[in-house]
């Protein structure tokens, strides 16, 4: 079961003052700032101590030490100590009786603070730990720190030992005693209880459980891989065999695991707030109190979820401390819910130190099943949509058509039922008193469906197209068939809705509509032009050379970059139908060894222009990457022939290129013809660049027959001398007036010349570097007649 929270409290203007704004609390519910403490500097880990004197203590690591503060009036903490350390990003802390004990990255050793006395706290720094044996183990480095119910420290992810190091603090708290190490894997955090270790194993992907009742010689009872695949935090239930996990990775979930049975564990429940809206957010640390789990949650602050049922978790309360940013490693570090009084703390990155106040809200539930009203069969994946007063959730239904969902005690909710092919379903219903269940299912009605009838013409000559593929689709479904010998085609069972639809016949332009209704059976006509052209929305019979490589070429809607890059294209084109494009697998720049080594090509398939006197050219490139002598450039083949189209104009601004558009005279020219992408690394030095990637889209080409109603004739733009020095002549061989832009390799343009008939203008290029340019010859109409590249060269 997924539970989605969707953020209802718009984020506030960042003009105003941040400090001000989180103290009155507008994004938030159920949770009241009593206090927030700026700090000059930036924040990590926060945690309590209950002392003995009956005072609760604040610790907030910080990057440049550990603050301590006095909470007796939680609405003004006092500071009462600064103990400097290393300057670190990373300052984990945990508290044994009264006794803190403070573990870094950067070389501090174990901080431990002696807070016996609050009013004279001692510490010292100690990074040899030594066992009965006189064996030493040097804990300069730490990631993070636990402490069991039986007083051992246990050091994860530390110079001591990647794994964990223990450590015995029951016979003396200021100078622990080291009693094994565990090196086999790293692990980034652990929970220890009942003599079992519950171990986050960081870059494997799975929390680890492990027998340590012989904490010399740790046992082995289970791995589980948890569903990012980066497990961070780890903490389970002290009564029921419960685990909770959160991997930090854009846009992970919090999951409940039953591990009752280690051999087999099963997930309950996952949840992740603020979708869709926001999935971009990270989970960070998890920790279980009294049938609640609070988790700092980066940039969507503290989240307190009700896991009475931990397979079916809702949220109940949320603070978000962290306005300025929504994605990103910002925001709450920490959250400390231990204190007896109830007080919360949290610990923002860039924002300091809050202190809370819980109002305690539980959680109603609602139950159910999805079917299908005509044949009564279940409903997978329908989307069970609620809106109450904290927000909005999503669930989505099992296998069977089963759903969990709930909300706050006592609301009377907004419920929506859907799934494609659907008629969706609007219901209010009131929910219980807290733990209530109700049980409500739901019959879904199926869409009509109709038949949609395509008969394909040549616009030229009126004759029947065969072998044309049409494509009908939207978001959730899609419905593609091929034209007979007579140009028809007859599709069938399509669920009433809207729909993009086109064709596509290589040799023949693509006949589209947008956002067109299909509500009743329908015939519908397309009259195809002369020309090719590929949106990508099929599969064309591009070629990829050589065919070996491992850099691969694929047509995708850039989905599976998560998340998006922000200096490469994440999305198609915008004025072409649907959202596909082609480009090279590696926009993720995971693998280094999927990159350009030496030449690859992209080729189209075989183009004729026979008939035609001239043809425009119109596509938009992308290309990035490479070492300093990488190749990024187009150009037709035409025969034995290669003409020059342009070189790549790299942009890593996040969006495409501008359109490329040329025109080429290609009279008396009959050959096949084909548009090439060509990339080049150097394969010695490919390595030290950034991986070279491309991507395509909106190719089109068309002919053109002249003739001599034409003002512009049949004659090329005269240009020389090539190379070019110092003066650039341009000669206009044509009837009417022209105009010439002379633009550089970064697409800006240089200048613009204005010429007469038959005439010839000389450019002055003396304040040119020298370099690569193009330049395009317009006619009076705008219309691009001639294109090429041109290189000055001094003398």
């Amino acid at each position: 079961m997924i539970k989605l929270r969707i953020k209802t409290c718009i984020q506030l203007f960042l003009a105003i003052l941040v400090s001000n704004s989180l103290l009155n609390g507008q994004n938030k519910y159920s949770i009241d700032s009593l206090s927030h403490i700026p700090i000059g500097e930036l924040t990590s880990s926060v945690w309590g101590l209950n002392h003995s004197s009956g005072k609760e203590i604040a610790l907030l690591g910080t990057r440049n030490g550990l603050r301590i503060y006095d909470l007796t009036d939680p609405r003004n903490p006092t500071e009462i100590k600064f103990i400097p350390g290393n300057s670190c990003v990373w300052r984990e802390l945990k508290t044994h009786k009264d006794f803190v004990y403070v573990v870094t990255e950067c070389g501090d050793g174990v901080l431990i603070v002696d807070c016996r006395d609050i009013n004279n706290i001692q510490f010292h720094y100690q990074i040899d730990f030594v066992n009965s044996n006189k064996d030493t183990a040097r804990a300069s480095s730490s990631h993070t720190i636990f402490i069991d119910e039986k007083g051992y420290l246990y050091l994860s992810g530390s110079s001591a030992g990647q794994g964990y190091a223990c450590l015995n603090l029951n016979t003396d708290p200021l100078n622990p005693e080291l009693v094994s190490v565990y090196s086999p894997e790293y692990f980034h955090e652990v929970f220890v209880m009942r003599d079992t270790i519950y171990g986050a194993s960081l870059y494997n992907g799975e929390f680890t459980i492990m027998d340590i009742r012989d904490r010399k010689n740790p046992v082995l009872l289970a791995r589980q891989k948890t569903g990012y695949n980066f497990t961070h935090s780890v903490w389970r239930e002290e009564n029921r065999a419960v685990i909770y996990v959160a991997d930090e990775r854009t846009g992970a979930f919090l999951e409940s695991w039953d591990i009752s049975d280690v051999t087999k564990i099963k997930l309950l429940d996952k949840y992740r707030p603020n979708y869709p809206i926001d999935n971009l957010s990270i989970p960070h640390n998890c920790f279980y109190k009294d049938n609640y789990v609070f988790v700092s949650w980066y940039t969507e602050g503290i989240r307190i979820l009700d896991v009475s049922k931990p397979d079916n978790i809702v949220e109940v309360a949320y603070y978000d401390t962290h306005p300025q940013a929504n994605v990103g490693f910002h925001g709450v570090w920490n959250v400390y819910p231990y204190f007896n009084s109830g007080v919360i703390l949290a610990s923002d990155i860039e924002n300091g130190m809050f202190v809370f106040s819980f109002n305690k809200k539980l959680a109603a539930y609602l139950e159910g099943k999805v079917t299908d009203k005509s044949t009564g069969s279940p409903i997978f994946d329908a989307s069970i949509s609620i809106k109450s007063e904290l927000g909005s959730t999503v669930e989505l239904s099992d296998l069977l058509g089963n759903y969990k969902t709930g909300a706050i005690e006592n609301e009377t909710i907004e419920i929506q039922v859907s799934r494609p092919g659907y008629f969706s379903v609007q219901e209010s219903i009131n929910l219980l008193s807290a733990t209530s269940v109700i049980t409500k299912n739901f019959e879904l009605v199926p869409l009509p469906q109709h038949v949609v009838k395509f008969h394909c013409t040549s616009i030229s000559n009126g004759s029947d197209e065969d072998k044309v593929r049409i494509k009908v689709w939207n978001k959730d479904f899609s419905y593609e068939g091929i034209t007979d010998a007579s140009g028809r085609l007859e599709i069938p069972n399509i669920a009433q809705g809207v729909y993009m639809i086109q064709s596509s016949k290589w040799g023949k332009r693509h006949f589209s509509r947008v956002n067109h209704f299909i509500k009743s059976s329908e015939n519908i006509a397309m009259e195809l032009s002369e020309g090719y052209e590929d949106q990508f929305n099929f599969q064309e019979a591009w070629e990829m050379l050589p065919a070996d490589q491992k850099l691969k070429w694929k047509i995708g809607n850039f989905l599976e970059l998560f998340p998006k890059p922000s200096n490469y294209p994440s999305q198609d084109i915008s004025n072409d139908v649907g959202n596909q494009a082609l480009y090279t697998g590696n926009f993720d720049d995971f693998d280094s060894n999927i990159n350009v080594f030496g030449h690859s090509y992209l080729k189209s398939p075989e183009m004729n222009f026979s008939r035609y006197d001239r043809i425009n050219l119109q596509y938009t490139a992308w290309a990035y990457g490479g070492w300093e002598t990488a190749i990024k450039e187009t150009y037709l083949i035409i025969g034995d022939k290669i003409i020059p189209v342009e070189n790549i104009i790299e942009d890593l601004s996040g969006n495409w290129s501008p359109t490329s558009e040329y025109v080429f005279d290609l009279s008396g020219e009959r050959s096949k013809c084909y548009f090439v992408m060509h990339l080049w690394n150097d394969p010695d030095s490919a390595k030290l660049g950034i991986t070279l990637k491309a991507a395509l889209d909106g190719f089109k080409v068309t002919g053109e027959i002249l003739n001599t109603n034409k003002n512009i004739a049949v004659q090329e733009i005269h240009v020389f001398p090539i190379p070019f020095h110092d003066n650039l002549n341009f000669y206009n061989p044509t009837d009417g007036p022209i105009h010439i832009e002379l633009i550089n390799l970064l697409g800006k343009k240089e200048a613009t010349i204005f010429i007469n008939s038959n005439s010839t203008f000389t450019f002055s290029a003396q304040m040119l570097h020298d370099n690569i340019y193009y330049y395009k010859a317009l006619d009076q109409n705008g219309k691009i007649i001639s294109t090429n590249k041109l290189l000055k060269q001094s003398h």
